[in-house]
């Protein structure tokens, strides 16, 4: 396994176990206290499957999924989402993102006055925040 590395928030363990242009396979380690923040994808889904838990994927369009060691849900592209341990606690899962080329785009709130414009290189991984403007209000 390669250890990747994300500059864009910080958690216990992060081990990429696949790779291609299509698909990413991760393991994750959250420490107590820790998430993955919210954000979402464009093309890929995200399907997580619970090894230590429990965890919890919350998105803003259902209720958040709680789930034990063995289970699993799916989160399909343009849909934010965030994980963390339920009630802050240490969880570990392993993530498989595709088909697709792979990016990440936080999510920024409205009220804030931005949207979040995803970008994506084949060797940096970011988002472009702009100001919301009425040219730009989808």
């Amino acid at each position: 396994m390669t250890d990747l590395k994300d500059e864009r928030y910080t958690i216990e363990d992060r081990q990429l176990i696949a790779e291609t242009p299509d698909l990413r396979v991760q393991t994750l380690t959250l420490a107590n206290g820790q998430e993955v923040p919210g954000h979402y994808h464009t093309v890929v889904t995200a399907t997580f499957i619970c090894l230590e838990g429990p965890m919890v994927v919350k998105t803003k369009t259902a209720d958040a999924d709680h789930e034990q060691p063995g289970d699993g849900c799916t989160v399909p592209p343009i849909t934010a989402h965030q994980v963390a341990g339920k009630n802050g606690g240490r969880c570990r899962f392993v993530i498989l993102q595709g088909v697709g080329k792979y990016d990440y785009a936080i999510t920024v709130s409205r009220q804030q006055g931005y949207l979040a414009l995803p970008y994506t290189d084949d060797h940096i991984r970011s988002s472009i925040i702009i100001p919301r403007s009425a040219d730009n209000d989808p």
